[in-house]
């Protein structure tokens, strides 16, 4: 695997499981620290080139140095690897253009800024592309899940955009009953 995984350093004062505190941070040689919190994201089981989405990114931040890799690795846990990644630049403005992932490999990153908005391409490999409705990290659950499921359902034709308009109305319809 390309990316680079650590765990969530343990406050200097917070005992480990042998019960000893610690002041230093565990690392991996050359790796950032990533949090450890699993990507929030869902791919349909047997995405389809008909399909205009393939499932849903549901990121905890907006920072996408720390939510990008944790994201590809459990993509490429599935698809053996991804060759390169399309981002909204709108969606992450702080994001420098020439930022990788650590231990990236040969992955590229676009960055685009096409009507679309809330969309990001992965590009796999055995030339598949896996589109995802990429959820603002502000998102309350109930609108995520509902169009979490659109986005990963087989047949789904709709935009994010759309999906993400009628996955409102479903929350407000329900909170309004």
């Amino acid at each position: 695997m390309d990316y680079c995984l650590a765990r969530q350093p343990r406050a200097p004062n917070e005992p480990g499981i042998d019960g000893n505190r610690t002041g230093k941070k565990p690392s991996l040689p050359g790796c950032p620290m990533i949090a450890t919190r699993s990507p929030r994201i869902v791919i349909a089981p047997r995405p389809t080139l008909r399909d205009h989405l393939h499932g849903a990114w549901w990121p905890y931040t907006t920072d996408i140095e720390h939510e990008l890799a944790p994201m590809l690795a459990a993509v490429a846990s599935r698809f053996r690897a991804v060759a390169g990644v399309m981002l909204n630049r709108d969606e992450w403005p702080t994001a420098a253009l020439n930022w990788l992932p650590a231990q990236a490999g040969r992955l590229k990153i676009s960055w685009y800024g096409l009507p679309e908005s809330h969309l990001v391409v992965l590009h796999c490999s055995e030339q598949r592309r896996i589109a995802l409705l990429l959820l603002p990290p502000d998102t309350p659950e109930e609108i995520a899940v509902t169009a979490t499921l659109m986005a990963s359902a087989p047949g789904n034709g709709l935009t994010t955009n759309e999906t993400l308009t009628i996955a409102r109305a479903q929350a407000n319809a329900t909170t309004t009953h």
